[in-house]
């Protein structure tokens, strides 16, 4: 090579740079809103995206929808409790539970009366110096009562029970996505039954995560 091209070969690369810089800054401005834009198509273009084959290449979006919802319930409520008489006698009677066998220790008529309650304890048989036998002790305490008789209770006892029912189904309703913002309780006797009716305006979330289809 000789010294004359290298010359002008370094001449032309020193021209070439200051062409480079003396570009206008704006240019590379547009650049820049070219790919803002472009990222902006792309966030909100989020179900499709064009390959760069000029095909399409599918992509999950998420997304949270809001809304005002309402709510109607209702419960009806007895205005009379079931209350039990009073005790007329009692007795125990022990049986042994040998494996899976049972030996009765009292003699026939094991059926209960029609109002009576039944504990049953069990104590396991064991050796003096600790060694438990496959032997258990069963002590059956059989309780009976007298006629049951229907009591009746204030409305306002009624519908705080059925107020309480309502609120506890309608949190299940809601879940973690919702909250009542308005609730209103009312309440009429029906006969001996007091219906309970909550209307509840919520703010939840609606939005569910649906498959995407290419349809």
């Amino acid at each position: 090579m000789r010294l004359f091209d290298a010359v002008a070969g370094d001449e032309v690369i020193r021209r070439n740079l200051a062409q480079l810089r003396a570009l206008p800054s704006a240019l590379f401005g547009r650049i820049r809103a070219a790919r803002a834009e472009a990222a902006a198509a792309r966030r909100i273009n989020r179900g499709r995206h064009v390959a760069g084959n000029g095909g399409l290449r599918w992509q999950h979006g998420m997304g949270r929808v809001w809304a005002r919802t309402w709510y109607e319930l209702t419960a009806q409520v007895p205005l009379t409790v079931r209350q039990r008489g009073v005790p007329l006698s009692s007795r125990t009677r022990y049986a042994l539970d040998i494996g899976k066998k049972r030996i009765k220790l009292y003699g026939k008529g094991s059926t209960l009366g029609g109002d009576c309650d039944k504990i049953t304890q069990y104590r396991p048989v064991c050796l003096p110096w600790g060694l438990r036998l496959p032997i258990t002790l069963a002590a059956e305490t059989v309780t009976a009562y007298g006629p049951s008789t229907d009591v009746p209770r204030s409305t306002r006892e009624a519908r705080d029970e059925g107020e309480s029912l309502l609120r506890r189904q309608l949190e299940e309703l809601l879940g973690d996505t919702g909250t009542a913002e308005n609730v209103r309780i009312d309440a009429v006797e029906q006969g001996s039954w007091l219906l309970v009716t909550l209307r509840a305006e919520c703010l939840e979330e609606i939005g569910r995560e649906v498959p995407l289809t290419k349809e």
